[in-house]
């Protein structure tokens, strides 16, 4: 019991899976991921277009210099 409850409940269970992957990769990563996406929008559509075109204009090169 001592060692289910020390070591695999408080060790394992809550520091390693609720604590590093629950914590870090369930709540921090997503909102990291947020705040970048936020950051990159501006909200100016005709930018996001402009954007679009050079990427096609870049993938279409790409493959045209092959």
């Amino acid at each position: 019991m001592g060692v289910s409850r020390g070591l695999l409940w408080t060790g394992i269970d809550q520091g390693l899976i609720d604590g590093l992957l629950v914590g870090f990769f369930g709540q921090r990563v997503p909102q990291l991921v947020g705040r970048l996406g936020s950051a990159l929008q501006s909200g100016q559509v005709g930018t996001y277009a402009w954007v679009l075109v050079v990427g096609v204009l870049f993938v279409l090169g790409a493959f045209t210099i092959r």
